[in-house]
């Protein structure tokens, strides 16, 4: 065992909660709680689903292991939106505040998003330039925040999204571009969403020039409030490559990704992804590839069977007169017998 740091951040009792159990005859009532409250507390790595317990009980949920900023101060490579409170050195109630810090650190910068006292929304007026480093990150890892990005509003050029859901409802402004600077890799992490909302006319997401996205899920990129809208938009002569590392959670819609016969497409995934055909995609589609050698031979099903396939991978194909696994021998698709299928 090993003795580390947890911390953990108050909020689990609210006014609501603590004034139902203060009785009523007694002439108090709860007007504030504190949602900044932190404490430390060292143990045994053995002890912390206890400690996790006792916490909870009083009204903390467990927030990092081993924080290298000490409580009380906050680091000048990290700043907190959280609309709704005072604004401080690491406390930013205004977007404007936020792009002012991502500028002085060259996107050098994570912002940490707090959407529990007021809604984070990014304003119609914003161009906020992330230098392709910037990191977008929920407070609290165990609970998403939501961010939403106002019709007009845009950031480009951002590096990671990581427990944020991003949505917009935009109709001419495309709110997060990537171009102007050499092709790098976004990444969306930890139940990252980017979708958009009633209203949307216009894609979320600009391609403009050698770009790829790292999800781990197809949802973390949702259309489904206006599935007719795409969610990328590929500009002429432009590539976007998405790399999915997960095992697909939910159907793909048709319409994801848009671009016209100037453009390419790369999808990289492991073997069990089925990529519906795109209906607004008539670019030049890449072969499918796969993370590595492992992962691909994770079984698969379908009428059609993987393209570029490993020896030893398995296929339940359903387009057989009656459906049976086959496998992959290095030179031919085999049933359990050997046989050629």
């Amino acid at each position: 065992m090993s003795t580390h740091v947890y911390r953990y951040r108050w909020g689990g009792l609210d006014l609501t909660y603590v004034n139902d159990r203060i009785p009523p005859a007694f002439p108090a009532t709860a007007v504030a709680v504190d949602p900044d409250l932190f404490i430390d507390l060292s143990t045994d790595d053995g002890a912390k689903a206890d400690l996790d317990d006792v916490m909870s009980q009083i009204g903390y949920t467990f927030e990092q292991t081993d924080p290298t900023v000490p409580l009380g101060t906050c680091s000048p490579r990290q700043i907190t939106f959280r609309p709704g409170v005072a604004s401080d050195d690491c406390n930013k109630a205004t977007w404007a505040e936020v792009e002012i810090a991502i500028a002085d650190a060259q996107g050098k910068i994570t912002v940490l998003v707090d959407d529990r006292v007021a809604a984070a929304e990014v304003p119609a007026t914003a161009d906020t330039e992330c230098f392709g480093l910037v990191v977008l990150k929920a407070l609290n890892l165990a609970e998403s925040a939501t961010l939403t990005i106002l019709d007009g509003g845009r950031f480009r050029n951002i590096g990671e999204i990581d427990s944020v859901i991003v949505l917009g409802a935009p109709t001419a402004t495309i709110p997060l571009y990537f171009g102007g600077i050499g092709g790098f890799q976004a990444l969306l992490l930890s139940g990252a969403v980017i979708g958009n909302m009633t209203g949307a006319t216009v894609a979320m997401i600009e391609a403009d020039n050698f770009f790829e996205i790292e999800s781990q899920l197809i949802s973390d990129m949702n259309n489904q409030a206006e599935p007719a809208v795409p969610i990328v938009h590929i500009r002429p002569n432009r590539f976007f490559g998405w790399n999915v590392q997960q095992n697909a959670d939910s159907p793909m819609s048709p319409n994801l990704i848009e671009g016209d016969a100037t453009t390419t497409l790369n999808l990289d995934n492991d073997a069990s992804i089925v990529f519906v055909p795109q209906a607004l995609f008539a670019g030049t589609l890449g072969n499918q590839s796969r993370l590595s050698k492992a992962e691909a031979l994770l079984p698969s099903s379908g009428n059609t069977r993987p393209s570029g396939p490993f020896p030893g991978q398995m296929h339940f194909d359903t387009n057989l007169l009656v459906p049976i696994p086959i496998w992959w021998n290095g030179a031919n698709w085999v049933n359990a017998a050997g046989a050629i299928v």
